[in-house]
């Protein structure tokens, strides 16, 4: 029956009939927080079993729909009524956990097949676990394809009766208010108060503000929100403890290489107010004067200090050669040389006796001269 089942179906079959599905008592042997809470109703252990005996209105529903299913189906593919009926009493006896009395039998085949399945157990009968006497009870009534009667019956075991359960449980679980919710946020909130009183413990220095969650607010998240910051405290609490494990081995830290430096006192800023007389200082002309008042360092001045003794950096531009004044960017020598001819009108000026002067307009033909003016 399983081979011409697609590849999803036959990996949910093989999970079905060993106990592979992932029911919460599978999942919360595998997860952190251990919950095991049936979303359907109270109990606390979800099986497989528990399922189709889940006391939630829907559960309930959708097993009666199943069985009225399979009984419908299995007329309509003339598979004898008398089996059809003690096949699906053993489906109940399964999901109540009891026995199908085989004495009210007449036939011998048929209490031979009821009484084998008992031996195996009605609950394995969910599963898809049969007994061999089946095929012989149908046989005794009918002689028409009697195998493939019982791969019928077996077909809707698992594609009618589990995959209508089944469906039921996880629309319950995904998109309803559930039992399951209630009891994970429960389980969330409870996990944050126990990092909130042992962050000192469990975490190091610099994560322990991330625990510091009040009663208010713990109250106010949500579960997923809960969910979020339970997963990363946890991942901060075995990165705290793996470096603990380290520091015991004798791992160097990276604070033995440093050298703690004295503070720095800081420049304050004068605030800019509008009734103050101060004026705060123009940083960018700052910068430029400072950085262009003498010209920079290159392979060729260095090497001719070291010929001539004369640090030609220090020279101002109009006695730098030309060569070396191309080497400056445009806008540089442009401003440098807006400072040497200031130089040079105040030097008129107190030639003259009149004073300090202030520049003329620049000149139309031409830039102005970069030197003192000749003697007449």
């Amino acid at each position: 029956m399983r081979r011409k089942q697609k590849f999803n179906e036959q990996v949910r079959t093989m999970k079905v009939m060993h106990g592979w599905l992932p029911v919460k008592h599978n999942l919360g042997k595998h997860t952190k927080d251990g919950i095991t809470q049936c979303p359907g109703c109270p109990c606390e252990e979800e099986t497989f079993l528990h399922m189709y005996e889940c006391p939630h209105p829907l559960m309930q529903q959708a097993v009666t729909d199943a069985l009225e299913q399979i009984h419908k189906l299995g007329c309509a593919a003339k598979i004898p009524r008398i089996v059809l009926d003690k096949f699906i009493q053993c489906i109940e006896a399964g999901i109540n956990g009891s026995k199908v009395d085989s004495t009210t039998t007449g036939s011998l085949s048929l209490r031979k097949a009821v009484e084998h399945q008992n031996e195996i157990g009605n609950d394995k009968l969910l599963q898809g676990f049969l007994a061999k006497t089946w095929a012989d009870a149908i046989g005794e009534w009918t002689k028409d394809k009697t195998q493939h009667k019982i791969t019928f019956l077996l077909r809707q075991l698992w594609d009618t009766l589990f995959t209508r359960v089944w469906d039921t449980r996880n629309f319950i679980l995904h998109h309803t208010p559930n039992c399951y919710r209630a009891t994970e946020g429960l389980n969330l909130a409870e996990r944050l108060r126990w990092y909130r009183e042992n962050k000192n413990e469990v975490l190091a220095q610099s994560d322990r503000r991330l625990a510091e969650h009040d009663e208010a607010e713990i109250e106010r998240m949500g579960r997923l929100t809960k969910r979020k910051w339970v997963r990363q405290l946890d991942k901060l609490r075995d990165i705290y403890r793996q470096e603990c494990k380290q520091l015991e081995k004798g791992q160097s830290s990276v604070r033995q290489f440093l050298t703690v430096l004295p503070n720095v006192a800081t420049v304050r800023e004068v605030p800019r107010t509008a009734k103050s007389n101060v004026k705060r200082p123009n940083r960018r002309f700052k910068q430029s004067t400072l950085s262009f008042k003498t010209a920079p360092q290159s392979e060729h001045t260095s090497s001719l200090k070291q010929r001539t003794g004369i640090d030609v950096s220090k020279l101002p531009l109009s006695q730098m050669s030309q060569w070396m004044q191309k080497k400056l960017p445009k806008w540089i020598r442009d401003r440098v040389k807006k400072s040497e001819n200031r130089k040079v009108y105040t030097y008129q000026a107190k030639v003259e006796g009149v004073g300090e002067a202030t520049p003329p307009p620049p000149n139309q033909g031409g830039s102005p001269p970069r030197g003192p003016p000749e003697p007449d």
